[in-house]
């Protein structure tokens, strides 16, 4: 009974601080940080997890990854409607040249240092697993945030630079969601750190199954739905079919809904309108119960090793932002001067808490042979 009136008292929390009657206090810069920016939501989460006041116990976190895997799911979608054909032919060059250069560089980079930092501070019996560890911090660095006010008001209005960034972020979100569902998929069943290709195939096609169904199932009941409630209802039972499929066959929620999102977004358009404002009414109450269930998720307590990893992240994302990325960007940009991109490039992707949560939730975050447990790990994700 404790679980479930913690849980009720989550679900109303992310309801009540997104309402209008919150409106004004988000939009100031501190309730923008706090609300909007999700950290209240981490520290309430912690505040009743295990850790703290124990609302929440571990043996009750069980019951907390369905949000966490509803939200995920809605993530993935959010990320894959931005993938329309359309949109992606007409952006510039530099847009994809970014995002891959983002990704490859944080992968080696930000993976390698992950990699010594392991092999030199865990215990033997932890590092079979180090691989998989290093490449999900390697994927935690890559992206752009789309949150432009670090730039300041003046570079804001700059359209060069902004649209730059967003689509930079956009596009660097599904490419980061891709190498963690690939990642995934790689791995064979049970968290072994053996590599199976014939898991990458299958499941890339269960994948895509499940991302078509969904995707018809959209068509269908759109058509269906008429009232906005009716919209509603649909929308948020087809994020949990996804995201439940993909937990159920041991997939990345992520990845999955992505794929789903791409399919759809690019299905006839007539019936997709009318999931605009469905879509608006649930992403800041969806978003704000995935960062409670992130905070009752993690475990503050990351020792040496955590710290190590913190330091590797911050170290990594600063060098290929400002050694790799910033130059490139300063090329595709006219307007934008040195002092405008200084530090805002460098603002960690909202995707890592995602991915990261994905990482707790999955079997494969739960195997002893890690360096840090997959709740250490997402603290860890936090601090950065």
């Amino acid at each position: 009974m404790r679980i479930l009136l913690a849980i009720a008292a989550m679900v109303t929390l992310s309801l009540l601080l997104s309402s209008k009657r919150f409106m004004p206090w988000r939009r100031h810069p501190v309730g923008a940080m706090l609300v909007n920016g999700g950290w209240m939501m981490v520290l309430i989460g912690l505040l009743a997890g295990p850790h703290v006041l124990e609302l929440v116990g571990l043996e009750g976190q069980n019951i907390i990854r369905p949000l966490a895997l509803f939200g995920l799911g809605w993530v993935g979608l959010m990320i894959g409607l931005q993938g329309h054909r359309r949109v992606l032919t007409m952006l510039p060059w530099q847009f994809s040249t970014l995002a891959v250069v983002d990704a490859l560089a944080s992968l080696v980079l930000t993976g390698g240092l992950a990699l010594l930092a392991i092999h030199w501070l865990a215990l033997p019996e932890q590092r079979s697993m180090a691989h998989v560890l290093a490449a999900l911090l390697g994927v935690c660095v890559i992206g752009w945030s789309p949150e432009l006010r670090s730039l300041g008001q003046r570079w804001t209005q700059a359209r060069d630079i902004s649209m730059l960034l967003r689509g930079v972020s956009g596009l660097s979100g599904m490419v980061a969601l891709a190498c963690w569902g690939l990642l995934l998929t790689l791995m064979n069943p049970g968290g072994s750190s053996a590599i199976s290709f014939s898991a990458l195939a299958w499941g890339l096609a269960s994948s895509l199954l499940v991302a078509l169904t969904a995707a018809l199932l959209s068509l269908w009941l759109m058509r269906v739905a008429i009232k906005e409630a009716q919209r509603l209802v649909v929308l948020l039972g087809l994020v949990a079919f996804v995201a439940g499929a993909a937990g159920v066959l041991g997939y990345s929620p992520l990845f999955v809904a992505m794929i789903w999102g791409v399919v759809t977004i690019n299905l006839p358009q007539q019936q997709l309108s009318r999931f605009e404002k469905a879509i608006s009414k649930a992403e800041q109450p969806v978003a704000m119960m995935l960062m409670i269930s992130a905070g009752v998720l993690l475990d503050p307590w990351i020792g040496g090793l955590g710290l190590a990893l913190v330091l590797v992240m911050v170290v990594g994302r600063a060098a290929v932002k400002l050694g790799v990325d910033r130059p490139l960007l300063q090329r595709a940009a006219r307007d934008a001067q040195q002092e405008a991109l200084l530090i805002g490039p460098i603002r960690q992707s909202p995707v890592a808490l995602a991915v990261t949560l994905g990482f707790v939730i999955s079997a494969k975050g739960e195997d002893p042979q890690l360096a840090l447990s997959a709740a250490k790990v997402l603290a860890v994700v936090v601090v950065v």
